[in-house]
């Protein structure tokens, strides 16, 4: 009530997926069988998030400042880099395993993007349980997986053991990284590296 700017969502006309994270920003979608859905809030994961997150801000500082072009200028800069980055993801993961290992599930508009499917070992901002590491353990094995992802915020010291389990290197992410498209580069290499 007290703010004197104008507040925009960002993520206005993307297309949510229902996640399970377990932050604590999420917001219900639907109930199913007496436990909620959340959103996934990583939007900002995925190339068609960036371009629409990056658009609502353009049009959002050109209403605020309609004589200067450089914000447009800017944003079609940004966008070319993605478009490009795009281009390489797609060429990437024609030809690359269609599935990852990830500690916590940030990277499900990216997946999802690309046909890809995240397997998270969090579930709803708990640990595995020794049944969903089994089950884990039978999808590695079966899908020749060799890589886990795992945040920055993560401790190695916690996540390492898991990987011990199943027999995976660790490669550490970071979503909150100030250079979101030099990191989802970095995702593209690590998975597009995994058979090695």
């Amino acid at each position: 009530d007290n703010a004197k700017g104008q507040i925009i969502s960002t993520s206005e006309g993307v297309s949510l997926i229902e996640g399970t994270c377990g932050h604590a920003h999420h917001h219900d979608l639907e109930e199913h069988h007496n436990h909620h859905h959340s959103i996934d809030p990583h939007v900002w994961m995925s190339h068609n998030g960036l371009l629409k997150i990056i658009d609502n801000i353009a049009d959002a500082l050109v209403i605020n400042n309609p004589d200067s072009v450089s914000y447009i200028a800017n944003a079609e800069r940004i966008k070319s880099q993605i478009t490009a980055q795009m281009s390489k993801a797609e060429a990437t993961f024609n030809n690359a395993p269609k599935s990852f290992l990830i500690y916590h599930p940030a990277l499900g508009y990216f997946a999802k993007e690309y046909g890809l499917e995240q397997i998270s070992l969090e579930n709803e901002g708990k640990n595995p349980t020794p049944k969903s590491l089994a089950e884990i353990v039978e999808k590695v094995d079966d899908d020749n997986l060799t890589v886990l992802l795992y945040q920055q915020e993560y401790p190695e010291d916690v996540v390492k053991p898991v990987a011990d389990i199943l027999g995976v290197n660790l490669f550490q992410i970071n979503p909150l990284s100030e250079d979101i498209i030099s990191e989802l580069d970095r995702v593209i290499n690590i998975l597009s590296a995994r058979d090695e």
